[in-house]
């Protein structure tokens, strides 16, 4: 899941940017709520890794995009109270998983399929989906475009018609009273209408290169005598001191560290074993 995380973390902020915040968090909402049903009827083991691999793909797009989608419906006084109250929901759910886990997986209870017993650890697979599946319905239903990305791409009726949805909801006041008449577009905001909606496949490519290439530095290697810049360099030196200590202290055998995932493949094998129907 971590490795799915990590592959799709710069496509999201790319089409996040381009397509908009919103039609990001509906699309992968939903396809993560997708691959968690699916994974839950996985009959082998690799095809739960994909699976898993997906959730993580799709789920990236959710967790680095509602930070600004949260933040551009705020003003600069209430935005980082925002943001945090977002991240203790977050921190919420993760800290809750487990005792969903504690209260579905050991129970007995399963129906069968042609292929194996449906049990409760697939059904704790299949329930951490539903958080996507009801976000994705409600942003579908009730939340609007973020005003600020309509304005970067220039669709200024957009924004306005946005803000005065957010003003009737917040006030419960018609639309028509809204103070705010027009909106005029920063002309020194970069227009990213260009990158968006219309570019080929190919240009999809150019355009993150294009926006990744001033994140890298500009001088040759020799003469900094590194190819990270200066932040990266900063952030890994104290994780690369660290490394050996933690591999030699903390890390467990690897029987230990292998536990897990044995215990998944076995209950998978298990599952496929048990639903074949002798002599077939």
């Amino acid at each position: 899941m971590v490795a799915g995380m990590v592959a799709s973390s710069h496509l999201w902020g790319y089409l996040a940017d381009t397509r908009g915040r919103r039609k990001v968090l509906i699309a992968t909402l939903l396809l993560d709520f997708l691959c968690a049903i699916a994974g839950s009827f996985a009959h082998t083991f690799w095809l739960f890794v994909v699976f898993r691999f997906l959730n993580g793909f799709f789920i990236c797009g959710p967790s680095a995009v509602v930070y600004v989608y949260l933040g551009e419906f705020h003003t600069a006084e209430h935005r980082t109270k925002a943001i945090m109250w977002a991240c203790i929901f977050i921190s919420i759910g993760i800290i809750s998983l487990p005792g969903l886990a504690w209260l579905v997986i050991p129970l007995k209870w399963s129906f069968d399929t042609p292929w194996f017993p449906y049990s409760s650890w697939r059904l704790f697979v299949a329930l951490c989906g539903v958080p996507s599946l009801v976000t994705c319905i409600i942003m579908a239903l009730f939340l609007p475009e973020s005003p600020k990305f309509y304005q970067a791409i220039g669709q200024d009726e957009e924004a306005l018609k946005a803000l005065r949805y957010i003003y009737t909801v917040n006030k419960g006041n018609s639309p028509d009273k809204y103070p705010v008449k027009a909106i005029m577009s920063d002309p020194s905001q970069e227009d990213i209408e260009g990158e968006g909606g219309t570019s080929q496949s190919s240009g999809v490519f150019t355009s993150i290169w294009n926006q990744t290439a001033p994140s890298l530095p500009n001088s040759t290697p020799q003469e900094h005598g590194h190819s990270l810049p200066h932040s990266a360099r900063t952030l890994c030196q104290p994780i690369i001191r660290r490394t050996p200590q933690v591999v030699e202290r903390g890390m467990p055998a690897p029987a230990e560290a292998l536990a897990d995932l044995r215990t998944i493949k076995s209950r998978v094998r298990g599952d496929t074993q048990r639903g074949r129907v002798p002599g077939a």
